[in-house]
């Protein structure tokens, strides 16, 4: 990522981490890039996050590329994901077809859950939902991940056919007992 700024600290590297997020957010993602690229480990993964979004809204593939050529970790997992999601929200289908080149891991698996919980999908029927969780929901491997775009979907289904969802939810492979349990409890 870069190397520390010099006189750094803490509190420093806070407001510089926070200046990044303005620059963004006013147009500025190179600025912002070059700032974070600074600050090295001591940038807030969540404000690569933050950045990239902002990002993504006026240029996702520029975004995108600089986000894939971040060192792999927890600001580059994060990046992609905000990317995804925000692209996904204006070009569902520019945003599917790049996402579907991913390598399996942890930014994949992120970037899916992002894509599948976008909000420009609140506004699709169920069916479509349903269909786009389908076809992306076996290719998430994290526990974590897999259990939170399965509870959305549930949601989702259940709209539909409560007792449907509830069989489907309790039939998906790989996924904590404990989580359907939680989540059909909470249905109650």
């Amino acid at each position: 990522m870069g190397r520390r700024v010099p006189g750094g600290g803490a509190t420093r590297d806070a407001l510089q981490t926070r200046l990044a997020r303005v620059l963004a957010t006013n147009d500025q993602p190179a600025e912002a890039t070059q700032l974070l690229a600074r600050l090295g480990n001591a940038a807030d993964p969540k404000a690569f996050a933050a950045v990239a979004e902002a990002w993504a809204g006026r240029d996702p593939q520029a975004a995108a590329n600089w986000a894939i050529a971040q060192p792999p970790g927890p600001g580059q997992s994060r990046a992609l994901a905000s990317i995804v999601g925000r692209w996904a929200n204006d070009n569902p289908q520019g945003a599917g077809d790049w996402l579907a080149q991913f390598p399996a891991g942890e930014t994949r698996d992120r970037s899916i859950a992002a894509y599948l919980a976008r909000n420009a999908s609140w506004t699709a029927g169920s069916a479509q939902r349903i269909a786009e969780f389908d076809a992306w929901f076996d290719l998430i491997d994290d526990p974590w991940q897999r259990a939170q775009a399965a509870t959305r979907n549930y949601w989702v289904r259940k709209e539909h056919d409560p007792a449907e969802a509830r069989t489907w939810l309790t039939s998906l492979p790989n996924l904590d007992p404990e989580v359907v349990r939680i989540t059909l409890r909470t249905d109650r």
